[in-house]
């Protein structure tokens, strides 16, 4: 009995020891931020869009287009998204016209051009719809090799380093 007992406190130890020793696909850093390869992103770790759902994730989403209520730097057309799921979001969230791509249920794009995007102030859409994203960061030694200032262009209020983005088909109201 006490055999047994040595072998499963010896097994419980060598597992604690093999996962406290191994490699972790999230590590914090001194700076407090969490390090992650892009080799575990869709495997052993997913990203959370603004919808709260992992990205990728088909979903239905409903919102509205309006232009800013504000005197803003940028007064384009934002889609407001206020359900996922046919849930009320919490907190609405925001996108800007250049991250919605939605279709029509032939894959056209029902998107309009710049010039003839304030028809759409007003109107309410729902989509089956997947929110995706892009990793925009550029080190200062680019601009620099290239010959441009850092900082002299400023990136649009939207660009975060990571910016989510909606493609979806819209859905007859």
């Amino acid at each position: 009995m006490k055999t047994v007992m040595y072998v499963a406190v010896a097994v419980t130890l060598a597992m604690a020891l093999r996962f406290a020793a191994a490699p972790s696909a999230a590590a914090a850093e001194a700076d407090g931020k969490i390090r992650i390869s892009v080799e575990e992103i869709g495997k052993t770790a997913d990203l959370i869009g603004r919808l709260g759902k992992p990205l990728g994730t088909w979903v239905t989403v409903k919102g509205k287009w309006a232009l800013p209520k504000k005197v803003v730097k940028d007064f384009s057309l934002r889609f407001t998204v206020t359900h996922v799921n046919g849930a009320k979001l919490e907190k609405a969230v925001e996108f800007h016209v250049t991250q919605i791509m939605a279709v029509d249920r032939r894959g056209k794009s029902i998107m309009p051009k710049p010039e003839n995007r304030r028809k759409l102030d007003g109107q309410t859409w729902t989509l089956n719809a997947y929110e995706t994203g892009e990793f925009h960061i550029t080190p200062p030694e680019y601009y620099r090799a290239v010959g441009i200032v850092p900082g002299s262009m400023q990136e649009p209020y939207y660009f975060d380093t990571f910016t989510s983005k909606i493609d979806g088909v819209l859905q007859p109201e």
